[in-house]
């Protein structure tokens, strides 16, 4: 079975705002390439994106990253959107200066 890019493609849109974000948090990080999501497209963009956590044996939705207490899932829908549209270098630079500004605004 061949997948289409139009079923692939925001994976991979996620997997660069992943290398963005540990680029930029100073981690380092290999891509396995298993990571599955779930998303619903609307108009070449996503229309939600939601964190879980694994609890017990089961996911609980949390409001924001334990890896990353600044990124929202609210903050994330435009860029693979915006990957599709103008490219994946645009969506890295926007998410790059995305994450510059946000990131300072958590206190450990």
């Amino acid at each position: 079975m061949t997948l289409s890019p139009e079923h692939e493609a925001p994976s991979a849109l996620f997997t660069h705002l992943i290398g963005v974000l540990v680029e930029e948090i100073g981690l380092d990080y290999i891509s396995l390439r298993s990571t599955t999501l779930w998303l619903q497209a609307i108009e070449g963009g996503v229309e939600a994106v939601e964190f879980y956590r694994l609890s017990g044996d089961h996911y609980v939705e949390i409001p924001a990253s334990d890896l990353f207490p600044f990124l929202i899932p609210e903050a994330l829908p435009g860029f693979p959107g915006q990957g599709l549209n103008e490219g994946i270098v645009a969506m890295r630079r926007a998410f790059r200066d995305w994450v510059k500004a946000n990131r300072m605004q958590v206190k450990p």
